[in-house]
């Protein structure tokens, strides 16, 4: 089997490069002689970041002003080619399956004009489908799309005829359900699957009783609120993170965990960089960039409890048996919460968060750190079983 996996930008976002090394492992379990290859918009970083694995790296960018961008030209004046958002299909190489493993990218935030709305992706599986290609949506969350029908709709025509989708928590396969889609299995997100690195001597020395990992993201405010209440919204949880770091005892190491390095609003280094400086004092300590999701992991897994808005450094977290809250922008983190610990109290709504109700969630976490700990380290066996089951459901959806 030729598996391709595609339709992320780069593992510089650490949740996809989790989401690659889960399914890679996963993979290999079940099929060790498959042909993986990887569809790369960042081949350099990309290569350097994901080396190690036993899959072949494939340079889908389209460099202006090459050779091949002017074969592509004219293939496309004569009819021939097509342009999907950043994606070239004719630069994939040959595969039976596709899997779209961007996690959440099949949604919408409160900024998208529903009028003409098209998914660069949504119409890339519509390509591959018309080409006889299996296309699978990979340990995703979808939707939900209800007060917008027009966008439903052309979900639901895609989503019907993808050969498979995994569903990384039951709010999503509630949905999917209700929209019809027949071929849906409920697995748990590859990530659990991905290994922490094995040895990383530069974890930062503790420096207090309690070590809060934080991880916030500009992101998750721009995909809540419209552009003029960003600058509220920010002061809002720097002041949250003050109150924080105020209690007694207590480092907090901000962790970012998408570093595209161009200070957008999905570059955490550059947000976490602005609350450093905003809230001071020495127990607040920046992670240095480039450590990548293993090493990432490695560090996480040294912290007493971890707050994250950013869902695979809340699932590094729990994978690793840290008590971690997740900060909901949106309904994944809610689900994963509710798959994780069975319940919701330990997620806060973005929205929700003030000085007073983020100290008092972290003292209620860690009054039963022991307790909480025990019980994620328990259950990763079975979220690594459940990711798993995801290439059974291939298997059965592609025979």
């Amino acid at each position: 089997m030729r598996i391709l996996l595609v339709g992320i930008g780069g593992v510089f976002n650490y949740g996809c490069e989790a989401i690659v090394r889960g399914t890679v492992a996963m993979l290999r379990t079940k099929l060790p002689q498959a042909a993986i290859f990887y569809a790369s918009l960042d081949y350099d970083r990309d290569r350097k970041a994901l080396g190690d694995l036993d899959i072949q790296i494939v340079d889908v960018n389209m460099k202006k002003h090459t050779s091949r961008w002017l074969v592509e030209r004219v293939r496309r004046r004569l009819g021939l080619g097509i342009k999907l958002g950043p994606w070239y299909p004719s630069l994939f190489p040959p595969c039976d399956v596709a899997l779209s493993i961007g996690g959440d990218i099949y949604t919408i935030d409160a900024n998208t004009v529903p009028a003409g709305y098209r998914h660069s992706l949504v119409e890339m599986g519509e390509h591959l489908i018309a080409k006889g290609i299996d296309y699978v949506l990979w340990g995703a969350s979808v939707g939900p799309f209800t007060q917008h029908p027009e966008i439903e709709a052309y979900y639901r025509r895609h989503l019907q005829k993808c050969a498979l989708i995994t569903a990384r928590e039951d709010i999503t396969k509630g949905y999917l359900d209700r929209l019809g889609c027949a071929h849906v299995a409920e697995v748990a997100d590859p990530a659990f699957f991905m290994a922490p690195a094995a040895r990383f001597p530069d974890v930062p020395a503790k420096i207090a009783k309690t070590r809060i990992g934080l991880n916030l993201s500009r992101l998750s405010i721009a995909q809540r609120y419209p552009r003029e209440e960003w600058s509220r919204q920010e002061f809002r949880i720097v002041e949250s993170i003050r109150a924080l770091a105020a209690i007694p005892d207590v480092e907090i190491l901000l962790i970012p965990h998408v570093q595209p390095g161009d200070q957008s609003a999905d570059d955490d280094c550059a947000f976490l960089e602005d609350i450093q400086r905003q809230v001071g004092g020495d127990n607040l300590r920046l992670l240095p960039p480039g450590l990548g999701a293993p090493r990432t992991k490695r560090i996480i897994a040294e912290c007493d409890l971890l707050i994250a808005a950013r869902m695979h450094c809340a699932i590094a977290g729990c994978s690793s048996g840290v008590p971690t809250l997740f900060l909901a922008y949106s309904s994944k983190a809610l689900g994963m919460a509710e798959y994780v610990y069975g319940h919701r109290r330990f997620c806060l709504r973005l929205d929700e968060i003030d000085g007073a109700q983020l100290v008092a969630k972290a003292r209620e976490i860690q009054s039963h750190s022991a307790e909480i700990s025990a019980r994620l380290k328990d259950r990763l066996a079975t979220w690594q079983s459940e990711a798993l089951a995801a290439v059974d459901a291939l298997l059965k959806a592609t025979s």
